[in-house]
């Protein structure tokens, strides 16, 4: 990192070339992380989690993740190559344990071969499943879940209806926020008055506690202030994905990257799927609500779904 830095020729604020030490060089940089992620911290003062005025350059995600591991604590490692060839991983559960399958290649004479698999203490303990054998099973039943056209039609203006309660429920919630930040202000001012005109250093130190939680409950309001509303263009994306998960899961699921087979899986099968190793099959997979809502609109709702045929009905 320290020689990528020193290649680029960056200078600080006084015009000379920044040096960084390569032992030091992720904590000189990272150690800043609070103020990258839009907020100040001094800790001479003991100011933390103080909002800036300045533009973040990274998510608050971002800036715990920094944090933690500066902390020296651990981090989930995921192999996102490896997920790649087994994005149902730990997404089905074995039938024996009903613990999470895991997967991996086993080296062949002449090629690699992909496997799901139970590698825990049960009947199925390392009995192996071929990886493709197991995805076109999923595929399958994506298959089956696939509603009609007037409920995908349905649900995309139930999804308009949604978006825009959200919206007003923002804007409620923007006004309750702007009402509190008032009211935090204001008795950060008396606060900070009363601690001046304190001699009693105990009550100082009491009045200088209070002060520091008003300051980080302002901060968090407004960042939530700040934080903006998906606009529309946002919510023509959500709409399109969600018109391609209904009308086709199993099309976005085999085109679809990593991210897009997961989120298949995770919204048409919230709950984890059981595998059974000895039947090589899904048994009874469990459908998300809104398509078993949908099927019941199917079957019971004349008033929703057109009648077959186009001819009037006679009676």
């Amino acid at each position: 990192m320290a020689s990528a830095i020193r290649s680029k020729g960056l200078k600080n604020n006084r015009g000379n070339i920044v040096k960084l030490k390569s032992d030091n060089a992720k904590k000189q940089i990272l150690g800043n992380a609070a103020y990258y992620a839009g907020f100040i911290e001094v800790k001479v003062w003991d100011y933390k989690g103080i909002a800036g005025k300045h533009q973040p350059l990274i998510s608050l995600e971002t800036y715990e993740l920094i944090k933690a591991r500066l902390e020296g604590r651990k981090l989930p490692k995921y192999n996102t190559d490896h997920l790649k060839h087994f994005p149902l991983r730990g997404h089905i559960l074995c039938v024996g344990c009903n613990q999470p399958m895991t997967a991996s290649f086993s080296s062949g004479k002449h090629q690699k071969y992909g496997y799901y698999t139970c590698k825990r203490r049960c009947e199925f303990k390392d009995l192996n499943i071929p990886f493709l054998e197991v995805h076109e099973q999923f595929v399958d039943i994506l298959n089956t879940v696939t509603p009609a056209p007037e409920l995908i039609n349905f649900s995309n203006t139930l999804l308009k209806e949604v978006w825009e309660e959200e919206k007003g429920e923002r804007l409620k919630l923007q006004g309750e926020w702007s009402r509190s930040l008032v009211e935090i202000e204001g008795k950060v001012k008396k606060y900070a008055q009363e601690m001046v005109l304190a001699s009693d250093s105990i009550i100082k130190s009491v009045f200088e506690e209070q002060l520091g939680e008003l300051m980080k409950e302002k901060s968090m309001l407004e960042a939530k202030i700040k934080a903006p509303f998906p606009n529309l263009e946002s919510f023509e994306i959500v709409q399109k994905t969600l018109h391609e998960l209904l009308a086709a899961p199993s099309k976005l699921w085999i085109e679809g990257d990593l991210a897009r087979k997961q989120l298949v899986q995770r919204l048409v099968f919230p709950e984890c799927l059981v595998y059974d190793q000895n039947a090589r099959n899904f048994p009874n997979p469990s459908k998300a609500l809104v398509y078993c809502f949908m099927d019941d609109l199917m079957n019971k709702s004349p008033l929703v779904v057109r009648p077959k045929g186009f001819e009037p009905l006679t009676f």
